[in-house]
């Protein structure tokens, strides 16, 4: 099972204005990306779409635009027959000042963080692998929109990282491609579970624990 994941670090003589112009602008996108074109308002939400002579190549949603430091959106491929099937995956772009350069960072994978651990205060280094319930619930997601066949791909993107006994870890580590953190963690498997319901079109586990709520009241009344 195809597994896409990529992470690239660069260093650039620039500004991160200027960076954040060069990723969002069909101007520069033209020279840099053998013509390729992108389209956006960039407002979280937004569709995005990158083009080839007039082509649709790629196509998302914008998931996080916060200029000119960070931007996310997600990326699924639509050109090729043979490349259609892969599952939606997440494109990060993160720029930072690195003395008179501006570092950039690329990440594209199809697992979901809890947060963005170089911004957020938590005690620890930055740095840590995807969290695992997360993405099930991503998954979750596209069941409760509709979107099937992407919950199906994503779910079992998940089950394939499973170790030789079926086991999860808390996390998942994309560039080492290992599990990490605690082992095994309760909470991917209870949202594996989840997951597996909502799937097979079982009534989902947050309308039981409405009926169960439901019920409830009835009873008091």
């Amino acid at each position: 099972m195809s597994k896409p994941q990529f992470v690239y670090v660069s260093y650039i003589e620039t500004t991160p204005e200027r960076l954040w112009e060069a990723l969002t602008s069909s101007e520069f996108t033209r020279q840099y990306w053998f013509g390729a074109e992108v389209r956006s308002d960039w407002k979280v939400g937004s569709p995005f779409a990158l083009t080839l002579d007039g082509e649709v190549t790629d196509s998302g949603e914008i998931l996080e635009a916060d200029p000119p430091r960070r931007l996310s959106y997600s990326f699924k491929h639509q050109k090729f027959e043979e490349l259609r099937g892969e599952p939606i995956s997440r494109v990060v772009f993160t720029i930072e000042p690195f003395g008179s350069l501006v570092r950039l960072t690329v990440l594209h994978d199809g697992f979901v963080a809890r947060y963005d651990t170089g911004r957020t205060d938590d005690g620890l280094p930055p740095g840590e692998g995807t969290f695992l319930a997360c993405t099930f619930w991503l998954a979750d997601a596209y069941v409760l929109t509709g979107r099937m066949d992407d919950a199906r791909r994503l779910f079992e993107r998940l089950l394939a990282i499973r170790n030789d006994v079926g086991l999860l870890a808390e996390e998942y580590d994309v560039r080492e491609k290992c599990l990490v953190g605690n082992f095994p963690q309760a909470f991917s498997h209870v949202a594996l579970i989840n997951t597996a319901l909502n799937l097979q079109q079982i009534k989902p586990p947050a309308e039981q624990r409405a009926d169960k709520g439901r019920a409830g009241e009835t009873r008091a009344a």
